[in-house]
């Protein structure tokens, strides 16, 4: 079995379907604006803070037996989360921002430039898995959101047992 091809964390280019990709760590107003948009979408929809509140809120209702009010905040949740499954994950829109090919106008950034960038890492067999390590990396509140929502859902399980 061939292993997926993955993305270097170390800032070296890469190329994919022909193009060389290089990793910026600067960006321009325009790609900043977009960011702060990806980095609420890759929190499902709501900001990472939020998304962990609503999760401990759901907890605490369920010991209160307030079920309808779990209901609403379930159906909120998976409402944002239904809106980030699309055809080019989050993640890798988001990395788009950072990865570019040579020559590209680092000033601005397109869907259109998004979804060819994406369209050339699936054309390379590029994993998604080095992506998220730089999403993680990259985006404000991404990897303590995750560490603490990994932490609370272990000690929850921990105290049901």
């Amino acid at each position: 079995m061939n292993k997926v091809k993955q993305i270097p964390l170390d800032g070296s280019p890469f190329e994919a379907n022909g193009k060389i990709y290089h990793t910026s760590n600067e960006l321009s107003i325009d790609r900043w604006i977009k960011m702060q948009e990806f980095q609420i979408e890759l929190g499902f929809g709501v900001e990472f803070d939020e998304m962990q509140k609503n999760w401990l809120k759901i907890n605490e209702l369920a010991n209160k037996q307030r079920f309808t009010d779990i209901a609403v905040l379930a159906y909120n949740m998976v409402n944002g989360i239904s809106k980030s499954y699309s055809r080019e994950p989050m993640i890798l829109k988001f990395c788009a921002l950072f990865f570019n090919v040579e020559g590209e106008d680092l000033g601005i950034i397109t869907d259109e430039m998004i979804t060819a960038k994406i369209n050339d890492w699936k054309a390379e067999g590029l994993g998604i898995d080095n992506f998220f390590v730089f999403s993680l990396a990259k985006a404000n509140g991404f990897a303590d959101a995750f560490k603490n929502a990994i932490q609370e859902g272990s000690e929850l399980t921990s105290e049901d047992n």
